[in-house]
């Protein structure tokens, strides 16, 4: 009995087991939804409704984010050796590892995204419309890169460490993460399954690399909500 319960003991971890849910949601839209969903869009988004959601989209792209980050690093260090108080450097120094973190945060989850991208070999729903393509589109190592979704990945990597830094505007800052990865399905850029894996690789990574920058110091920037 004993071995049978440790069997699930870590689908009774809140973490372990919205890691298995996530899996399983991925495997089920693979499966069922992606293709389905992607041919119902293809025949009822307007061209008006397509250009928005291009637009959307842009917002994803990761150099915005990496600008935003490693600019703010760099203005916190430049303040950091100006100031004239220890205090002062202190506070800069905190905020320096407060940018440098939302920079990790998106530089190892995009390169993990890179390597599934690589190994799964996905071709993107635009191009499955006007082929007859087995088992979805995967072609392990072929080049292709559907799987997972690189700009959901940045935009969640993105958005959750802006969340944990400024956590007054966390839901703010999700609700653009969900739009922005939402156009890419909307884009036929990519099917449902691409987003749900890339936000969660963007999520799972920034949480774990929050939890190891907490333990020495509070990542929180602004305001307590």
């Amino acid at each position: 009995m004993m071995l049978t319960a440790d069997r699930f003991a870590l689908l009774r971890r809140p973490r372990w087991a919205g890691a298995f849910a996530l899996a399983a949601l991925v495997v089920v839209s693979i499966g069922v939804i992606d293709k389905p969903l992607t041919l119902w869009l293809h025949a009822n988004i307007s061209q008006t409704d397509y250009g928005f959601w291009r637009s959307v989209s842009k917002i994803g792209e990761a150099g915005v984010w990496y600008i935003l980050a490693v600019g703010m690093l760099a203005v916190s260090e430049v303040r950091r050796r100006l100031a004239w108080t220890l205090t002062g450097a202190a506070e800069q120094l905190r905020r320096v590892r407060a940018w440098g973190f939302m920079v990790l945060s998106m530089l190892l989850s995009g390169a993990l995204i890179h390597v599934v991208k690589f190994t799964t070999g996905r071709i993107r729903p635009e191009d499955m419309l006007n082929t007859d393509t087995p088992l979805y589109g995967f072609y392990p190592f072929s080049g292709e890169q559907s799987f997972p979704s690189g700009h959901s990945q940045a935009i969640f990597s993105a958005m959750v460490a802006l969340g944990i830094l400024f956590p007054r505007h966390r839901w703010w800052f999700i609700g653009i993460a969900s739009l922005v990865a939402f156009s890419r399905v909307a884009t036929y850029q990519h099917f449902l399954s691409d987003i749900i894996a890339g936000s969660a690789i963007g999520v799972l990574v920034t949480l774990g690399l929050a939890r190891k920058f907490s333990k020495k110091a509070p990542l929180r920037l602004g305001k307590k909500p």
